[in-house]
């Protein structure tokens, strides 16, 4: 087997080494608290897996084992992007803990091709075994990839959509917040006593009031 390097497939290696090592420091931080980092460690394995694969094609690069589980679970890791991407931008603009159902909702479409995927593992084994007799399991997967790839785009724009949601959600909320307190602040009652009577200071927009004694 002869490797062939080039700039592009050098870029690649170099990015899936530095995806991996980002994720396990995400992981197994201890100081890092902030569950954020699970789904930024999420959506790093996801690149890095995904830029190893390119690079094995780019280079010549044979590994059965990845061969056979890339033709196993082709988009099943790939459906995984949108929803760690959502839930690290959640989290990391919203202080609350997102819940478990949530997170479920998320990496549903992923779970749901898993699924899929592992029954037509099971049917294709039991039609090499003339237990079942129907369509291969290779013109089915034939039919699946296609809407597969639409799915994943329209997946994947789905969850960008809630992401922007979000932000302007978040933004929106930052800005009320801000002008509340700047309302709050226009008038400014100091408590200070003043021997000549009542009298009003302005300065920059914001008024003190000064009692008499």
């Amino acid at each position: 087997m002869t490797l062939h390097f080039n700039l592009f497939n050098i870029i690649l290696l170099f990015g899936t080494l530095q995806g991996v090592i980002l994720s396990l420091v995400l992981l197994f931080s201890r100081s890092d608290k902030r569950q954020s980092r699970y789904f930024l460690a999420a959506f790093m394995l996801v690149l890095a897996y995904n830029s190893f694969g390119t690079f094995c094609w780019s280079s010549g690069l044979d590994i059965p084992w990845l061969g056979f589980f890339d033709s196993l679970l082709p988009y099943t890791f790939i459906f995984t992007v949108g929803s760690s991407f959502y839930l690290y931008i959640k989290t990391t603009i919203e202080p609350a803990a997102i819940p478990a159902k949530l997170i479920f909702k998320s990496y549903l479409p992923a779970l749901i091709d898993l699924v899929f995927r592992l029954c037509l593992l099971i049917y294709a084994i039991l039609i090499k075994n003339r237990v079942l007799n129907g369509i291969s399991a290779g013109q089915i997967d034939g039919l699946y990839r296609p809407m597969a790839m639409a799915l994943m785009v329209i997946v994947f724009l789905g969850f960008f959509d809630k992401i922007d949601s979000s932000i302007q959600k978040t933004t929106t909320s930052s800005w009320i917040t801000t002008v509340r307190r700047t309302n709050a602040c226009r008038q400014v009652d100091t408590g200070f006593t003043y021997s000549n009577g009542a009298d009003r200071y302005s300065l920059g927009g914001y008024h003190f009031q000064f009692h008499s004694v």
